[in-house]
C-alpha cells in the first residue's frame, strides 16, 4: 500500500489502543499518534533508495522488515526510542501497544496487495498474498480520511471513531473477498469458454472501484488478460493513452468493460519469436536482473531493444500482475546488455505512474 494509507492507519491505531481514561503524567496524544505513524510507516523504509537505484522500487514486501517473526523486534525497538525521547523510559510497555498493532496493520495492509510479504522471513522465504485492495484503494484511503479529520474535529470520540473505522473496514475486506471470489468465478468461465485446457486463473484488484478487476489465464508458457467490472459495463478505447498522468488515468479508468465485452490480450513470458526469446532468456537468467527475478511471478517480455545511440541491447520485462488497461506497465525492468565491453546493467522504464 502507499505510505498515506499506512500513516493514516497507524494514527488510527494509536487513537483505538488509547485508554478510556489516561492516567496523569500519561505521554500525550500527539506523541503517541507519532509513535503509530512511525511503526506503520517503518517496514517501507526499505524502498527509500528508489531514487537512485531503479530496483529499489521492488522492495516491497522485503523480508526483514515485512516478517512476523522480525515485527516484535522492531516493535520494541520503537517503543523504547520513544519511550527515551519522552524521557519517560518505563513507559515502553504503553508505547509497545501502539507500535505492534501498527507494525501487524502494515504487514495486513500489504498482505492484501497483489505484491504480498515474506510472511515469515527469514526462517522462510516464501512470499504470501491475499489480492484484495488496489495500492491506492480510494473508498479505504477515503473512509480513513474522514475519520481522521472527525478526530480531530471531536477530539473527545476519537478513540470510539478510531474503533469503528477498524470495524468498518473488517466489513469491507468481507466484501472485497467475496467480489474476489465472484471475479474468479468469471475467470473460469472465460476460460472455459475460449477452450483453454487446465488454466490457471488468478484476479487482481484494479483502481476507481472495488469492482475492477484484473483477469489472468495463465496456460503453458501463455498469460491471457482481461481488466473487467463486476457490475457495470465501460465504454473501452483502443486509443494510446497521453504521456501525461491525468490522460493516462482517463484512458485506464476507460478500461473495465462487463465481463461479455472483455477485450483479451496475449503474451508470452519470453516471446514468440524464435532469434530475441533466445536473446530474452538470455537476459533474464543474468545475475544482475535477480531482483527482479525474484520479485516477478507471471513474468511477461515486452519488447526487445537495439539502442543504436548508447549501443545496448535490452530485453525489456515486466509482472503481469501490475498491467493496467490501455497504459505501459510501470513495473517494466530492462536487461541491457552493452555491446561496446559486453557488460550488463538494469534499467527501468516507469511508465505513467512513475511510482507504483
Amino acid at each position: 500500500m502507499e505510505p498515506f494509507v499506512h500513516a493514516l492507519t497507524g494514527a488510527l491505531v494509536a487513537l483505538a489502543v488509547e485508554p478510556a481514561r489516561p492516567r496523569p503524567g500519561f505521554a500525550g496524544r500527539p506523541v503517541r499518534v507519532a509513535a503509530g505513524v512511525t511503526a506503520a510507516l517503518l517496514p517501507d523504509v526499505t524502498r527509500l533508495p528508489m531514487f537512485s537505484d531503479p530496483q529499489a522500487i521492488l522492495a516491497g514486501g522485503d523480508g526483514w522488515t515485512h516478517s512476523l517473526v522480525t515485527a516484535p523486534v522492531w516493535a520494541l525497538l520503537l517503543a523504547l526510542v520513544f519511550a527515551l525521547l519522552v524521557r519517560r523510559p518505563r513507559e515502553w510497555p504503553m508505547f509497545l501497544t501502539i507500535t505492534g498493532p501498527a507494525l501487524l496493520s502494515h504487514l495486513a495492509l500489504d498482505l492484501m496487495t497483489a505484491t504480498g510479504i515474506q510472511l515469515w522471513y527469514p526462517l522462510a522465504p516464501t512470499r504470501y498474498a491475499v489480492p484484495l485492495l488496489f495500492p491506492v484503494d480510494l473508498l479505504l484511503v477515503g473512509g480513513l480520511a474522514l475519520v481522521a479529520g472527525f478526530a480531530l474535529w471531536r477530539p473527545r470520540f476519537a478513540r470510539w471513531l478510531a474503533i469503528g473505522a477498524f470495524a468498518a473496514g473488517a466489513g469491507y475486506m468481507v466484501a472485497l473477498a467475496n467480489w474476489r471470489d465472484e471475479a474468479l468465478g468469471v475467470g473460469a468461465r472465460m476460460a472455459a469458454e475460449r477452450g483453454i485446457v487446465e488454466p490457471i486463473v488468478q484476479v487482481f484488484p484494479q483502481p476507481f472501484s472495488p469492482l475492477n478487476w484484473q483477469v489472468l489465464v495463465i496456460h503453458t508458457d501463455a498469460i491471457d488478460v482481461a481488466w473487467i467490472s463486476l457490475r457495470r459495463a465501460a465504454s473501452g478505447t483502443d486509443a494510446n493513452a497521453p504521456d501525461h498522468p491525468l490522460g493516462a488515468l482517463a484512458a485506464v479508468r476507460s478500461g473495465y468493460p462487463a465481463p461479455d465485452a472483455a477485450r483479451w490480450e496475449q503474451s508470452f513470458r519470453f516471446g514468440a519469436d524464435g532469434g530475441r526469446a533466445e536473446f530474452a532468456r538470455s537476459a533474464w537468467g543474468r545475475p544482475e536482473f535477480t531482483r527482479f527475478r525474484r520479485f516477478s511471478v507471471y513474468t511477461v517480455l515486452s519488447h526487445v531493444e537495439y539502442r543504436a545511440d548508447s549501443r545496448q541491447v535490452c530485453a525489456w520485462f515486466y509482472d503481469a500482475r501490475f498491467k493496467l488497461p490501455n497504459v505501459e506497465p510501470s513495473y517494466r525492468f530492462g536487461s541491457c546488455q552493452h555491446m561496446d565491453d559486453r557488460t550488463w546493467s538494469v534499467q527501468r522504464a516507469p511508465g505513467p505512474f512513475a511510482f507504483f
